[in-house]
């Protein structure tokens, strides 16, 4: 069984969810959690069980992703690493809570080593400017910005996690 569990900050299980995809990833902010499990990512508000969405996410032209990694910024912005097509996508995260389907509104990326492409993602995080990547395979964490221009690749070393430290 592939479920999530959600506990209280006391510790006591609140409620679990079932999923029949294999849960990749999780996200949270703004006391919802957002679980990335095949081409859905379903957005559960913490504090209220009744009041979650199963959004089943598409890129531009309507395809199905498959949806590995995520982050999300304080600008409502919904990023996905696709392990599959080894793209990025980037959703508006306010359509999240008022639809079952969502086309992304911009991609970018590519499969290979190079600046910008992508063999296997290690994770992801975003800020209100800047995503960045990390490629397990050794292509290095790549730096863009919000509509997926390369700023910056640092092609070494092999990185599987990397995390956001607001205060640097």
């Amino acid at each position: 069984t592939k479920k999530v569990a959600v506990y209280d900050l006391s510790g006591n299980l609140d409620s679990q969810i079932i999923f029949s995809n294999t849960v990749r990833n999780l996200c949270i902010y703004n006391n919802r959690l957002y679980v990335v499990s095949g081409s859905d990512v379903v957005n559960l508000n913490i504090s209220n069980t009744s009041d979650n969405y199963t959004i089943n996410l598409q890129d531009s032209s309507g395809s199905s992703v498959t949806a590995y990694h995520c982050a999300v910024n304080s600008s409502n912005v919904f990023i996905l690493t696709d392990g599959t097509n080894k793209k990025v996508y980037k959703y508006n995260l306010s359509n999240f809570q008022s639809t079952t389907t969502d086309n992304a509104t911009t991609s970018w990326g590519s499969a290979g080593t190079g600046s910008g492409q992508f063999m296997g993602y290690g994770s992801i995080i975003a800020d209100e400017n800047y995503v960045y990547i990390s490629s397990r395979d050794g292509s290095g964490i790549t730096k863009f910005d919000t509509s997926g221009n390369v700023i910056k690749h640092n092609g070494s070393p092999k990185i599987r996690q990397i995390y956001f430290n607001p205060s640097n």
